[in-house]
């Protein structure tokens, strides 16, 4: 097969669902070989509360379960595509392609590089099959099998976007959090990216344990904002062995997933919830403050940091954010959005997936080596066609 051009814009479907399992993101971008990239369409489909619990317990899951289970999110994921299409009025035969990030289940980086391995499901024939649109999926693996930790790929669209911007960090806060910093114009080679820790992960787990299920996250951060922050009990959990990690790192529910939250709230016991959320909240916060100074901090002192553009859903979480700038504060260093460039916040990631599924059709590289520890630049995905 030929290349697709490089030469004009062209549209394509970006699928992004996160550790916290909280909805699949559908983003429709256009872009053209220039970098300049439209968001054109985003919607965010929350999961059947069924399907939901299912992907939530999956580590507990046998075999035949985890097969099934990617069938039925890959249905689920061209269900939404459908609608997606239906309601934004946008034809089938415009799509160049939908680049799948599909549901994360194991993610191992730790041990011996021959103990790696990711698995992320949501059977992309089926997408392809049921669409009518070629599919481009599977981007981890390949990094990984050059030795780097197949995370985080975030930041290939946040170097693409803002690819002459030169002192700038971009962080998203979805399940895990993830920092992008731009050193010099976006050289690919002077980039300095890694995953800080947890996000929404620890923080929605919890409130979904102590709401039995009724809620996912804890809205506007309202019950943390309530609480009283145990210093010493953030102070504990930030001597996790992944903090002292160097980069390149990236994390996921096998370090900060249900086994780390379970031990959590076995150190929390006689604390009230609203406490328990204020701690965490906390401790998010300060895991990546603390990646900063101690990964980061050199380099911006000698490339002067100027401003962090935050993304993701964690964004919404005030007293996240609050605590985030407080920590930043004594540093003059502008807190700003996504949003205010254009994108939205929320669509970082499913168009971060569009534009690497694009690419990959059209035999470019579309990753950023330094960020994940890969031995050299490649192209990541697998095409499947309708």
């Amino acid at each position: 097969m030929h290349p697709l051009p490089y030469n004009f814009f062209m549209k394509a479907i970006g699928l992004m669902s996160g550790t916290s399992a909280d909805g699949l993101d559908v983003a429709c971008i256009s872009a053209n070989r220039k970098d300049q990239i439209k968001l054109l369409a985003f919607k965010t489909y929350p999961y059947p509360k069924t399907l939901q619990k299912k992907i939530l317990k999956v580590h507990h899951a046998r075999l035949s379960d985890v097969a099934l289970l990617n069938f039925e999110i890959a249905y689920f994921f061209s269900d939404c595509i459908k609608r997606f299409l239906k309601k934004n009025r946008l034809k089938p035969r415009d799509m160049s392609c939908i680049g799948s990030h599909g549901q994360t289940v194991f993610h191992k980086t730790s041990g011996s590089k021959k103990e790696w391995t990711t698995l992320q499901i949501g059977e992309g024939s089926v997408i392809a099959a049921l669409t009518g649109i070629t599919t481009v999926t599977d981007f981890r693996p390949k990094d990984m099998a050059l030795g780097g930790e197949g995370a985080p790929l975030s930041p290939y669209f946040h170097y693409s976007f803002f690819k002459n911007a030169t002192n700038l960090a971009v962080h998203n806060l979805g399940g895990m959090s993830n920092v992008t910093f731009l050193l010099n114009k976006g050289n690919p080679r002077e980039i300095l990216a890694f995953d800080t820790g947890p996000a929404n992960c620890v923080l929605d787990g919890a409130m979904r344990i102590f709401s039995k299920g009724l809620k996912n996250f804890d809205k506007d951060g309202k019950l943390a904002a309530s609480g009283k922050i145990h210093e010493r009990l953030v102070q504990k959990l930030l001597k996790h062995p992944y903090f002292k990690k160097k980069p390149p790192k990236s994390c996921g529910q096998e370090e900060f997933g249900p086994v780390f939250l379970k031990k959590v709230l076995r150190e929390c016991r006689g604390l009230k919830k609203k406490d328990i959320m204020a701690t965490l909240t906390a401790f998010v916060a300060q895991s990546i403050f603390l990646s900063y100074k101690k990964f980061m901090w050199s380099a911006a002192h000698k490339h002067k940091l100027k401003e962090i553009i935050f993304c993701g859903g964690g964004i919404h979480n005030k007293t996240l954010m609050s605590a985030i700038r407080k920590d930043f504060s004594a540093y003059k260093i502008k807190i700003s959005f996504f949003d205010d460039y254009g994108v939205s916040s929320d669509a970082v990631e499913a168009c971060c997936f569009a534009l690497m599924g694009l690419r990959c059709l059209q035999h470019k590289i579309n990753h950023i080596p330094s960020a994940t520890g890969a031995s050299r630049a490649t192209i990541l995905g697998k095409i499947i066609y309708p």
